[in-house]
């Protein structure tokens, strides 16, 4: 009896045991798929992550050109533009032009008027004066 007792509660037990292992099996299975769903629905996110990252690189790219392609242009139509007026319109000779440098010399004092003098005598002097 006591051996049927052994038994039958090593029966219930092992049954126990199986029951409470298929149900952490299903409970594993359970998990797995649904971490399989997570995982995919992740590697998606991820992907249109990269996606759209890779969208920001193209946009970059097309803008960058874009600005260069502009740039150069506006280059050469500057040359352009500055050889067709050098070259339709051009500057006076140089003999005619008028070298710029200091202004020209009194002959003699006897040309600058004596309030004129007086003036700038008086100036020079209260400029001593301060500065000494």
């Amino acid at each position: 009896m006591v051996v049927l007792a052994i038994l039958i509660a090593s029966a219930v037990n092992s049954l126990y045991i199986t029951a409470l292992f298929s149900g952490a099996l299903t409970a594993v299975n359970n998990f797995v798929i649904v971490s399989k769903r997570l995982y995919i629905i992740r590697f998606k996110a991820e992907f249109m992550e990269m996606d759209l990252l890779l969208q920001g690189v193209d946009l970059m790219l097309f803008g960058m050109a874009t600005v260069f392609v502009f740039l150069t242009v506006l280059v050469v139509v500057t040359v352009l533009m500055s050889r067709l007026v050098i070259t339709y319109f051009p500057e006076d000779s140089p003999a005619e032009k008028v070298a710029p440098g200091p202004a020209p010399m009194v002959a003699s004092n006897a040309a600058i008027d004596s309030t004129h003098l007086t003036v700038i005598k008086i100036a020079i002097e209260k400029h001593r004066a301060r500065h000494k």
